[in-house]
């Protein structure tokens, strides 16, 4: 009897670990088909991003640069040089100060073979580096600014070497009208407001005639919407500075 219970012993021990056994070999199949279903979708996803990837950097580029460009360009005004006003002798009664500021066209610089010629003269002139000018005189376009207002021992060595394609446009300084009679006959010639409109007086009537009429160019504008130097530029318009208007009284009157 005692053999017996032991040989029932046994077999049950037997028939445990037999479904013990069963029982893991499914648990480590259906782990090894989830690792294998997580590691198909993974690729699938990472397959996805990475096309994605290649069609944004190489065959959407262009567009989105056009569309990042878009977003930063507008157009600045160049303001007019306000007419003077002169008597009947063509003494000067009323006149605008000015300074010259320098420009380039960068296709013209190129097309003539001076980008070189012109980083040399206008480093020396204005003690600028020359990779900042020769970067601004080799891109695409037909303007861009060197410098703005600058001294007129600079601007008169500029004009001295004329080079074509580097050019000089005459800008004014905003609120900064002269009379260079002082007071003379000054209730009778007005004054202008800090944008150069004419306030009362000639300044005032004649305003149309002394305005003139500002310019217009494309640039890249930074984030306070401010057209910055170094961008590449496009003038649509340039300037038209004003009519200067002639007195039939003279500065005895």
């Amino acid at each position: 009897m005692e053999q017996s219970s032991s040989a029932q012993v046994q077999q049950s021990s037997c028939g445990c670990y037999g479904v013990s056994v069963a029982a893991m070999k499914s648990s480590t199949t259906t782990n090894r088909g989830r690792v294998i279903t997580l590691f198909w979708l993974f690729a699938g996803f990472a397959g996805l991003l990475g096309g994605r990837l290649i069609k944004l950097q190489y065959v959407d580029h262009p567009y989105y640069l056009d569309r990042a460009d878009a977003q930063h360009l507008g157009e600045a005004e160049l303001p007019a040089l306000r007419g003077e006003i002169r008597d009947r002798n063509n003494v000067v009664l009323a006149t605008s100060i000015s300074r010259m500021s320098v420009a380039v066209n960068p296709d013209q610089l190129q097309k003539e073979g001076n980008v070189e010629k012109a980083v040399e003269v206008l480093s020396e002139a204005l003690g600028r580096s020359k990779a900042d000018i020769r970067a601004i005189a080799k891109r695409a376009g037909t303007f861009g600014w060197i410098a703005r207002k600058v001294d007129d021992h600079v601007a008169t060595k500029v004009r001295e070497a004329a080079i074509k394609g580097v050019f000089m446009l005459k800008e004014p300084t905003p609120g900064k009208r002269y009379y260079p009679k002082g007071r003379l006959a000054s209730h009778f010639l007005g004054t202008t407001g800090v944008d150069d409109q004419g306030l009362d007086g000639m300044e005032s009537s004649y305003e149309e005639d002394l305005a003139g009429k500002p310019g217009i160019l494309r640039a890249f504008m930074d984030r306070d919407g401010w057209a910055t130097l170094e961008s590449p530029t496009a003038l649509i318009r340039p300037a038209q500075p004003g009519n200067n208007v002639i007195l039939t009284i003279d500065e005895t009157s």
